[in-house]
């Protein structure tokens, strides 16, 4: 009976994944190419157990170069500490600066904090791809109208208008371009930085 009631259970769990396809985690490699999805006014469906398997080329990936490092709620002194450490070794993605600060997410846990310049130093890993879970990339939110995106292979402008206030996941900024995941092609397109926030 015990063996009958265990096979029932991993029977249930089991058509439960598949009836639910969120409890299982889905992953995807980015494609490093421009597919823009149709402009759509409501915010899209994203799957809350996706990782993005991203190459490393394109994150400004560092490494935690002190014994134990400070994690801050924002970049100065001032700001609170936050309860964990970082350890020498640990892997983040710079995300933001301010000054002498640096807005990292850590790659291990998804958290988002500061810290100062001097306890990270730039890191090309060996492995091709890096692992992200999406609901852990941060985003921004597009401030306005928009007419175009740039297309990440050509660098040329295409037409396009998604809706004011729509989310993005964002994986890096350069100079007045930032270069945000679309989670309905899975693909990648840079915005101007006015046209986001």
């Amino acid at each position: 009976m015990k063996r009958y009631v265990h096979l029932m259970t991993s029977f249930w769990l089991l058509q439960a994944c598949i009836s639910n396809p969120d409890m299982e985690e889905q992953k995807r490699i980015v494609q490093l190419k421009t597919i823009l999805p149709p402009d759509n006014p409501q915010e899209p469906d994203w799957p809350s157990q996706l990782t993005l398997l991203i190459e490393t080329q394109l994150l400004d990936i560092y490494k935690i170069v002190r014994p134990t490092v400070e994690m801050r709620d924002g970049p100065g002194l001032n700001y609170p500490l936050d309860a964990n450490l970082l350890q020498e070794g640990d892997l983040v993605v710079k995300i933001a600066d301010h000054g002498i600060w640096r807005k990292v997410l850590v790659l291990t846990s998804g958290e988002k904090a500061w810290v100062h310049y001097r306890t990270i130093k730039a890191y090309r890993p060996s492995k091709k791809y890096i692992s992200m879970k999406l609901n852990h990339i941060p985003r921004v939110f597009v401030s306005g109208p928009i007419s175009h995106a740039i297309d990440f292979s050509t660098g040329q402008k295409r037409p396009w208008s998604p809706a004011k206030g729509r989310p993005f996941p964002v994986l890096q900024k350069r100079g007045k371009l930032t270069l945000v995941y679309l989670p309905e092609t899975n693909s990648l397109a840079w915005l101007t930085s006015r046209d986001v926030q």
